[in-house]
């Protein structure tokens, strides 16, 4: 393993992952580090909104994340005293 890096990059989430995506991207060496196992338990990511998708689409990863996710076309949020928030995308936008 190498012992010099352009950039260490900690957090492998959405964010830390497409930092070192578009560091590689770039032609730098990068080292990303978590402290935890993949896949986890945690909701990080499981939902992307429609102003995530150009920068899915910078970092070169749209046509893959498309083709394994679903189109979102609304969200509902469920409190734990039971009130529900529906909201829907408008016409023509989804998430993923």
């Amino acid at each position: 393993m190498k012992d010099c890096w352009d950039a260490i990059v900690v957090g492998a989430g959405p964010a830390g992952s497409s930092l070192a995506a578009r560091l590689g991207s770039a032609g730098r060496s990068v080292l990303l580090l978590d402290s935890a196992r993949f896949p986890r338990d945690k909701m990080c990511g499981e939902f992307l909104g429609a102003g995530c998708l150009p920068l899915l689409d910078q970092i070169g990863v749209l046509d893959e994340v498309q083709r394994e996710a679903h189109a979102a076309h609304a969200m509902r949020a469920c409190s734990p005293g039971g009130f529900v928030f529906t909201a829907h995308y408008p016409e023509g936008l989804h998430g993923l």
